[in-house]
């Protein structure tokens, strides 16, 4: 009976190598040195010639003379944010005779950006009501921390 046992562990054995080796053939990962030449043959083949890189770059990222400033697009959506925010600032149309506000109309009466009135709520000194998306800032707290100032007619 051992010597069955035996034969029957050594099969076992052999079979479990041969789907290892199998399952390594068909899971076959390149080694580095593998993997780098590939990615080095396919850059080669995607590359451009010289002459057609120098007319992409003549066609892209000529400057006109004289212009020093970067082609880079800038964010502008912020200054005109604190823009609207400074116009609006102390204007008691806003808060109207509401008992709450939204935040975005919190910070366009006081003039602020959101992290400022994050920064107001945690000291405290802007009261919130609701809970979730549904939190407002309430218009007492928003008069108390800046008066409403009269629109110059």
């Amino acid at each position: 009976m051992p010597a069955r046992k035996a034969m029957g562990t050594m099969r076992f054995l052999f079979l479990l190598a041969e789907m290892w080796r199998r399952a390594k053939a068909f899971w076959h990962v390149p080694s580095r040195g593998e993997h780098s030449q590939r990615i080095d043959a396919l850059q080669a083949a995607t590359r451009p010639t010289k002459a057609e890189d120098q007319g992409a770059q003549s066609e892209h990222y000529d400057k006109p003379s004289g212009q020093t400033r970067s082609t880079k697009p800038t964010n502008r959506g912020a200054t005109r944010d604190r823009e609207e925010g400074q116009a609006r600032k102390g204007d008691p149309d806003l808060l109207g005779d509401k008992t709450d506000v939204s935040f975005r109309t919190a910070e366009q009466y006081l003039g602020i950006a959101d992290r400022q009135r994050q920064y107001l709520i945690a000291k405290g000194i802007l009261k919130v009501v609701g809970g979730g998306h549904n939190r407002k800032i309430t218009t007492e707290s928003l008069r108390k921390y800046l008066p409403p100032q009269e629109k110059p007619k």
